[in-house]
């Protein structure tokens, strides 16, 4: 119950951010604003997508008997495409790229943390060690903090 309303609650705050960085980036259809940076970031979220569901599929499946990892991942990568092409309708949807690449990388990152927490004991883990204390994603999260 408390992780569905974690979750909830941080997809509030993704759409705050969300319709501010469109507020602030992207140009409305009666100015004359080139928005070129809203461009620029919406092409690094859709590369950055893309190449994370290039990653998680480096990371989650070693072999094909992992079907659920194969499963998450191919729905991911369907999600973030739809959420493109629904974007580039611009006469039905008035958001934009941006935030469909925005939240493109939301979900890879949600399909990345689900993946990640499998059990370390299953066939379909693979495991980057950095050092002897903990592996890249430790090492990644310690960083932040």
């Amino acid at each position: 119950m408390g992780a569905g309303i974690f979750l909830i609650l941080q997809l509030i705050s993704m759409l705050h951010l969300i319709s501010w960085c469109n507020k602030r980036w992207m140009p409305y259809a009666g100015s004359n604003q080139c928005g070129l940076f809203g461009l620029f970031l919406s092409t690094v979220s859709f590369i950055a997508s893309f190449a994370g569901i290039l990653v998680l599929y480096i990371l989650y499946v070693p072999n094909s008997s992992c079907m659920f990892n194969i499963f998450t991942i191919i729905w991911t990568a369907v999600l973030v495409k739809i959420m493109m092409a629904v974007s580039l309708h611009s006469k039905k949807v008035n958001e934009g790229l941006l935030s469909s690449g925005i939240m493109g990388s939301y979900i890879v990152f949600l399909c990345w943390s689900a993946l990640h927490s499998e059990p370390r004991t299953g066939k379909c883990y693979t495991e980057m060690k950095i050092g002897k204390d903990g592996n890249w994603a430790t090492i990644i999260v310690s960083e932040k903090c």
